[in-house]
This record gives structure tokens, C-alpha cells and sequence, in this order.
């Protein structure tokens, strides 16, 4: 299963692809808009696009996140958005200030959705 995953402050980022490293991913990591809409652009199929939701060199009049409607646009399916604000209220969002129950949850969603994957192809 191949991750694109779009993070900017590094050690969050260190975290979340080691994190999926572990569970099996190939992880592509981007701490940029540019970075990330380089490697979308490059055909590389991700299989899940996890992005934080307010990256600090994307233009803060833009409605929503700049990573997840482009790769939306590019036809990609799993897009996670992540935030330190929880009232950010998008679909597929988990949360960057997580509690215990929280990372639980996003840590097993994300294990079975690339376990699955791995196993199936």
C-alpha cells in the first residue's frame, strides 16, 4: 500500500511515517503543498492520502485544504485530513491533538485499512 503522507511540522511527520512504516506502507512524505503536489503529480498510485489540514505555506484564504482537493481532483479516494483544530469539521478528519481513545482509534483504522491492503494487493 503506497501513503502519501503531508505533514509539516517534522517530528509529526517522523511519526506518522514511521508509524506506517511499521504496519507495512510504503510511505512517501511530503512537508509541503509543493513537495505533496509533486509527488501527486508524479503518478505514483497512492492508495491513501493523509494530509494536515492547515500546512503553513498554503494560502490561508483557501477553503479547505489545498493537498486534499488536488489530489481529489486527481481522482485519488482516501484522502485523511489531520488538524490541531477540532472544530475543523470535515469528513475524514482525525484529529492532531489526540487523546488515548483517539489515537487508539486512528492507529487500528489505519492498521486494518493497510493490512488489508497488504494482504489482498
Amino acid at each position: 500500500m503506497k501513503i502519501l503522507v503531508v505533514e509539516d511540522i517534522p517530528d509529526f511527520l517522523h511519526l506518522l511515517v514511521n508509524f506506517f512504516e511499521d504496519i507495512g506502507a510504503e510511505v512517501y512524505p511530503a512537508a509541503s503543498v509543493n513537495q505533496a503536489v509533486y509527488l501527486l503529480r508524479s503518478g505514483i498510485a497512492f492508495d491513501i492520502v493523509c494530509t494536515d489540514f492547515n500546512l503553513s505555506d498554503q494560502n490561508p484564504r483557501h477553503n479547505g485544504n489545498l493537498v486534499a482537493t488536488y489530489a481529489d481532483e486527481l481522482g485519488f479516494k482516501e484522502i485523511y485530513l489531520l488538524s490541531g483544530d477540532s472544530d475543523v469539521g470535515e469528513d475524514n478528519l482525525f484529529t492532531r491533538k489526540f487523546n488515548k481513545l483517539e489515537i487508539d482509534i486512528f492507529m487500528n483504522f489505519m492498521t486494518e485499512r493497510v493490512s488489508a491492503k497488504v494482504t489482498t494487493g
